[in-house]
């Protein structure tokens, strides 16, 4: 089930990997001072850095509390056919199974990037499946189910 350790990892994976990307991007315009004598260190160093740093901190912020762990406790009638809609649901959702690991089904994005906070984890018991992963997937995934 997630940790607290995954959401940080989910802040600094996504809140430095998208600063250094937004720094870049953010100092393309600023390139062609390049042509016109202008330091690319200072450049890169100046606005580049600055808003690297803000957009960074901002998606690290808001990736880490949209991506919170989440636990739910859904109630199921039949296994078998709680179990079909599941792998149902969870495709629409864009997600692929990852595998099973001591009675927990994992499921993971169809994307090649994805940190393992995005995961979601379902256990089924008699009468009850308990899902755990990122709250906003967790909670979709629940009304879906539920529903």
């Amino acid at each position: 089930m997630p940790t607290s350790g995954e959401l940080v990892k989910t802040f600094l994976v996504m809140g430095v990997g998208q600063g250094v990307l937004f720094g870049v991007i953010w100092s393309l315009p600023m390139w062609f001072l390049v042509w016109r004598n202008q330091s690319l260190a200072a450049i890169l160093l100046g606005p580049g850095l600055g808003g690297g740093l803000s957009f960074g901190l901002f998606m690290g912020i808001f990736m880490a509390i949209y991506m919170r762990p989440t636990i739910v406790e859904i109630p199921i009638g039949d296994t078998d056919a709680f179990l079909r809609r599941l792998y149902a649901e969870a495709a629409k959702l864009r997600y692929r199974t990852l595998g099973q690991v001591d009675g927990v089904r994992v499921f993971g994005p169809r994307t090649p990037f994805h940190p393992k906070a995005f995961r979601i984890r379902i256990r089924v018991d008699p009468g009850k499946a308990t899902i755990a992963g990122p709250s906003v997937n967790i909670k979709v995934l629940k009304k879906r189910l539920e529903g």
